[in-house]
């Protein structure tokens, strides 16, 4: 359930710029990799890793599109089902449970303000709920302020995969703009914002801060 944190991100940032050094100086001429202009997206547990890396480094998000993501791993598996919980001291649970909270994208989403967020999920998925990218469209769209930077896309009829999740007219509507080769613009950073840390290790920033 931590497949996106601590070292496994680092893994994400080490893929960057091995990118980049592997291509060959006709292929940088061509067409060098920005890697301060990304466009976020992925798929259940990737999914999650799209609302786990949209908020810890936003500063280089063009925009995310996170799919059939789950929010928290005590969320997706609920931890109030556990017997140990009901023999826990409260403050034992409060400190062991403050390791992992750095990793909840839904206590950062503050970070995501002016990014532009499309959710998407299969309004049947018996794997992930819809309710985790709904929750996490609610939570974008108030912080937002603005209802119109966050896109739900809830098929009906479907599950957790089908042939056309990840790229059909939806999906391309959506990410084109943000994918135009000839744009070099991020999405404005927004006049006041907050800059929501747990732990500076694993955050990328907002705004410079």
């Amino acid at each position: 359930g931590y497949d996106w944190t601590g070292p496994q991100m680092n893994n994400v940032h080490s893929a960057l710029r091995a990118l980049q050094e592997s291509l060959s100086t006709k292929q940088l001429e061509e067409r060098m990799p920005n890697t301060d202009r990304l466009f976020y997206t992925g798929h259940s547990m990737g999914g999650h890793g799209c609302f786990l890396i949209s908020t810890m480094y936003p500063d280089q998000a063009l925009g995310s599109m996170c799919v059939s993501g789950w929010t928290t791993h005590h969320q997706y598996v609920p931890y109030f089902t556990r017997n140990d919980i009901s023999f826990t001291d409260s403050i034992l649970k409060g400190l062991l449970e403050s390791a992992i909270y750095e990793h909840n994208p839904d206590l950062h989403m503050e970070n995501m303000k002016g990014v532009p967020l499309m959710t998407r999920t299969g309004a049947i998925d018996d794997n992930v709920s819809p309710w985790h990218p709904r929750r996490m469209a609610r939570i974008h769209a108030q912080i937002s302020g603005n209802a119109s930077q966050s896109f739900v896309s809830e098929i009906p009829g479907v599950g957790h995969w089908w042939d056309t999740i990840m790229n059909d007219q939806d999906t391309r509507k959506f990410m084109t703009p943000y994918l135009n080769p000839n744009s070099t613009v991020k999405p404005p950073l927004p006049t006041t914002f907050t800059v929501t840390c747990m732990n500076p290790r694993g955050f990328g920033g907002k705004g410079g801060v």
